[in-house]
């Protein structure tokens, strides 16, 4: 915990803490901090029956064998091995190429880049010429997010179908479609009455046309889409607005004001990445001239997007439509917004809310008015349509229409699909002879009272075509394995209107593998004639008329990644329908005051696993939870003062915490779960995070609750939870202690704040404020020990100097640097016991810290990524026996691998806890347990073994390769903005840039001469190359 006078117009002492015990200073986080390491990360751990004085032995043996190695002994093969005398047409052995593609990455499109390596795809990155992953004119950097980092290992997943089944045997490929052929006959007769398709979601156009298709050959079949995502009500709800079938886009890069009610546009819904990009664009604070947006957030808990907010309130979901009610009655009636008639006379009603809530909704209305149009109110895929409806009536009243969103046509979306409750009465019915399913695992993602692994298994022909062995491949009779994306040809299409190509980068790795698109093809027409490829480019070819040599246009297409030929559709007219409001409205469950002994509860989609498509990737096993800091479980998330109302045991502890095992239900439904107490949590709710509970996939099994179980159909939240103790516990993991830099336990103020923070007033009042905390002067900070030439003519043969600046005025502590970090560098997991450990293997970790009293709804978040600070008096260096860490002519704090002997004194003296040991041999035991993951590897990285010590390298790998590259075309320099290291090109808000800080005109040197730029830990003269800046809060001055 750290102490500090705080830089807003109040002057109150404010805390950053990490967990309840720090805020506490209870006698167990005392006790940790006084350890400085956890238990198991500083002792030597063996294996049973190995003892220390083996061990020493075996280090004895492994030196002298070293010392033989160097002799020149070389072991040489000895089969005879030949080289490739003909080498394929455009391929050089390890020099990696790159393809533009789309894909749906979690909630919505992203266009990609994609590295493949001698033929096998190594890393997924943003592909910068895609407006989802670059909405910036004038960037050259293309973002993504974790989740698709870590398709690259769902790629390569172990677990995935390889084999056509039959009742879980083998079958050949072709009698699988005899059957299959054999079923839709006898459908077609009776024109598909006893036919149903369920399909998932995938934004495609060109599958789009190939279900119309299959509806018109079997047009009384019951055709349903899944989607997981939440959106429906959102898209329901502005269809009925446009009269046609509609969705929304945002264009954030004019919004002044943003009120996110339960939304979390910058996490896990829509176009998280764009919208990201857009936000933290005007978030950048170069001078104390610069103006700031202003975001609010009001949600049940925690979301990545109202962690970062300006003013963030925590208000219990079944109220969040009434505070909105509560905004536009306030713009109505002082300040004379007009609203249609069907939403005025639901806004007579007065709603009673706390008076800091009066305050809010006062001061927010007031802010959203005063930005002539330029304001947004932005409502979360969870709330019921009629608040959908509400916000894009606020939106139209303020002018933000047109300027700030805009309502596109949801073209991808086939007219008059059926629901899944015409499908459950139709299989409980038993009309239902023949089931084909495409794509997602509806029987475990999908609410419980469907009962979809009874129903399913009720049908007499049922086809599943999955990615993975999962829950409906149990339920259903023959199993076909599908395709990834990167083996697959396809479209996409981004919610405003920007089309692209997914083009795959490798075969299918195996056989038996199939497309959905080739699939539904052979459904309609009972063959199967034609491949993905040419279904795709065949549906383009006839769509786009105004090309005159198409073949030359769909090379282009392919190169840049999206179609520049295609038009988008946006709904520009006024005529906008507010007539199902009333009802919708009226059809609202009207949920009860919480209490002790009846919660609320929320479901939520999770930040790593999502909806479950995730929970068999161990790279998001281990990613913690940017706000929970849990890893390889989820749990019942309840606030503090819930915990203490209903006597549980729910604190976290440093390391593993043995918490309650509790069981809940709601609506007649139960489970056992694990509670974890969690500030930020409205009171007296519930939220269950989706995505675990999974009893397939070696990664997944035995991991965490499934949400699903008691989930219902009715809502995304819901009254009536009730809570009780089974006198059991369970362990939960958590790495919010982990690496952390708190000063002297009980010893205030004797470290500056980690986290610098002002608000937006402050600093154009007091610019250098980050400098009131400093122990030592800035002048010796800045002190490089690096001593540039002054001749101009010597300094250009002067190395470069890499240096890395991380705004936390745009860190969203998504997380996705650290999953790219373990993608670009392969970076080993370690599993649950090994990170209770503190054994965790992660180059960057994100520290999350609170600000505010616990049970305050007024709280915020803070976040900061650490990594190697690359420090120039690095103290690591000077304790290692054996030199393996050492300074590089540029700057660079480099690890000789081979050297290293694994003492363990560089992290024993490494005051920022970045670096990593490897205490077994974790790469080779998961390449033993996944084979597949030995393709994901980068080769230009070298792979770690038991007893090394490993840190971040600012990926010396892509230095090194930019540096080749110009020495061969010119001086040898390295142009600003070659080399992007990985969590730089991931980052979704270009937190993080790098670059050669000798070169004074760098975008790097220019933020490290910003006023907010700081250096963590300066005090202790370390010199890192690694800076912050400080973090801004644009906040309400009526609110402070």
């Amino acid at each position: 915990m750290t102490k500090f006078n705080s830089n807003d117009e109040q002057n109150k002492q404010q805390i950053l803490w990490r967990s309840v015990e720090d805020l506490e200073n209870s006698p167990n986080f005392l006790n940790k901090m006084q350890r400085e390491f956890p238990h198991g990360a500083s002792e030597l751990e063996l294996r049973p029956g190995v003892h220390r004085r083996k061990f020493l032995e075996i280090i004895g043996a492994s030196m002298a064998l070293a010392g033989v190695a160097s002799t020149g002994c070389i072991r040489r093969p000895k089969e005879h091995i030949y080289p490739e005398n003909n080498r394929p047409e455009d391929t050089t052995p390890g020099i990696p190429k790159f393809y533009t593609t789309s894909a749906k990455i979690g909630g919505g499109i992203l266009g990609l880049m994609v590295t493949s390596t001698d033929g096998r795809p190594t890393k997924i990155d943003g592909n910068s010429r895609h407006v989802t992953s670059n909405p910036i004119a004038g960037s050259k950097i293309g973002s993504s997010n974790g989740f698709a980092q870590a398709e690259i290992l769902n790629m390569y997943d172990p677990d995935r179908g390889q084999n056509c089944l039959l009742s879980g045997q083998k079958i050949a490929k072709k009698d699988l479609k005899v059957a299959l052929k054999k079923a839709l006959e006898k459908s077609k007769k009776s024109e598909g009455s006893d036919l149903a398709l369920v399909y998932e979601a995938n934004h495609s156009l060109a599958f789009a046309s190939l279900i119309e298709e299959f509806k018109s050959n079997y047009p009384k079949a019951i055709v349903v889409e899944q989607d997981t995502t939440y959106s429906s009500n959102r898209v329901n709800s502005f269809s009925e607005i446009a009269k046609s079938p509609a969705d929304v886009s945002y264009n954030l890069l004019n919004a002044n004001v943003i009120l996110a009610l339960d939304s979390d546009f910058m996490g896990i819904e829509g176009e998280s990445v764009k919208n990201a990009r857009q936000f933290a664009e005007k978030r950048k604070v170069a001078d104390p001239k610069s103006s700031m947006n202003r975001l609010y957030s009001v949600e049940s808990n925690f979301s990545t997007t109202g962690a970062i907010a300006d003013h963030h309130f925590t208000l219990r979901s079944g109220r969040l439509g009434e505070f909105l009610i509560a905004v536009a009655a306030e713009l109505n009636s002082t300040f004379g917004v007009k609203f249609p008639s069907e939403v005025a006379e639901n806004l007579k009603y007065k709603r009673v809310f706390p008076e800091p809530l009066v305050k809010l909704i006062k001061s927010c209305a007031k802010d959203l008015y005063q930005q002539n149009g330029l304001a947004l109110v932005i409502v979360g895929d969870r709330q019921p349509s009629w608040v959908h409806t509400l916000a894009f009536a606020i939106n139209l009243g303020l002018g933000a229409v047109g300027k700030v969103l805009n309502l596109v046509s949801h073209t991808t979306k086939p007219k008059g699909l059926s629901s899944f409750a015409n499908l459950k009465s139709a299989l409980d019915n038993n009309s239902i002879q023949t089931l084909v399913v495409i794509g997602g695992n509806p029987v475990y993602a999908l609410p419980a009272n469907y009962n979809l692994e009874k129903l399913f298994t009720k049908v007499k022909d049922s086809f599943y075509l999955g990615y993975t062995l999962d829950e409906t491949s149990k339920s259903c009779k023959y199993y076909i394995p599908k395709t990834h994306f990167l083996e697959t040809w396809g479209d996409t299409r981004a919610s405003d209107g920007t089309v692209a190509i997914m083009q795959p980068l490798i075969a299918p790795l195996f056989d038996d593998c199939v497309d959905e698109y080739s699939f539904v093809y052979l459904l309609s027409r009972l063959n199967d004639d034609m491949s993905g490829y040419q279904l795709v480019k065949n549906y383009w070819h006839n769509r786009i008329k105004n090309v005159t040599n198409f073949e030359n246009s769909w090379r282009t297409y392919l190169s840049q990644g999206f179609i520049s030929d295609v038009s988008k559709e946006t709904i520009s007219h006024g005529n906008y329908s507010f007539a199902e409001f009333s009802s919708n409205y009226s059809k609202t469950l009207k949920l009860i005051d919480p209490n002790e002994k009846s919660l609320e509860i929320d479901f939520v989609l999770d930040r790593t696993v999502y909806d479950g498509h995730y929970t068999n990737n161990a790279w998001m096993q281990e990613t913690p939870d940017p706000i929970t800091k849990l890893v390889w479980d989820n749990a019942l998330l309840i606030s503090p003062k819930t915990a203490k109302a209903l006597g549980l045991q729910a604190r976290p502890k440093p390391g593993k915490s043995e918490v309650d095992l509790v069981k809940i239900t709601y609506q007649n439904r139960s489970m056992e779960v694990a509670v974890w107490e969690t500030p930020g949590v409205s009171d007296f709710t519930a939220v269950l995070h989706l995505g675990y509970g999974r009893k397939f996939g070696k990664v997944a099994s035995g991991s965490g609750f499934n949400a699903n179980l008691i989930r219902t159909s009715d809502s995304w939240f819901g009254s009536g939870l009730t809570i009780r103790k089974t006198g059991k516990t369970y362990s939960l993991v958590s790495t919010q202690e982990h690496g952390s830099m708190s000063g002297t336990p009980n010893v205030a103020e004797d470290r500056p704040p980690v986290i610098r923070e002002a608000t937006l007033a402050k600093f154009k009042s007091n610019p250098s404020f980050v400098l009131e905390n400093e122990l030592l002067p800035i002048e010796k900070q800045k002190n490089n020990l690096f001593k540039f030439p002054e001749n101009p003519a010597q300094k250009k043969w002067a190395r470069q100097q890499w240096g890395m600046t991380i705004d936390l005025n745009t860190c969203i502590g998504c997380n996705a640097c650290a999953v790219a970090c373990q993608a670009e560098n392969n970076i080993s997991v370690v599993g649950k016991q090994e990170v209770f450990k503190n054994r965790e293997m992660a180059w960057i970790r994100v520290d999350r810290y609170f600000t505010g009293d616990v049970d305050n709804p007024e709280m915020r978040a803070a976040f900061q990524p650490i990594n190697c600070q690359q420090c120039e008096n690095a103290p690591c260096e000077a304790v290692c026996p054996v030199a393996a860490t050492v300074h590089s002519p540029d700057g660079l704090n480099d690890m000789a691998y081979n050297r290293c002997v694994g003492t363990r004194y560089c992290a024993n003296n490494c005051p920022y806890k970045v670096r990593r040991y490897n205490f077994f041999n974790y790469s080779k035991v998961d390449d033993e347990r996944n084979p597949l993951y030995a393709m994901q590897k980068n080769p230009n990285v070298t792979v770690r073994f038991r007893g090394v010590m490993e840190k971040c390298t600012y990926c010396v790998q892509k230095i090194n390769k930019a540096r080749a590259h110009f020495k061969k075309t010119s001086d040898g320099i390295i142009p600003d903005g070659a080399v992007l290291t990985a969590c730089q090109n991931v980052c979704p808000t270009n937190a993080i840039v790098f670059g050669d800080i000798a070169d004074s005109n760098s975008a790097v040197s220019q933020l490290k001469d910003n006023t907010r730029n700081y250096s963590l830990l300066g005090e202790l003269n370390t010199k890192p190359r690694t800076t912050y800046l400080a973090k801004i809060r644009n906040a309400n001055p009526e609110l402070v």
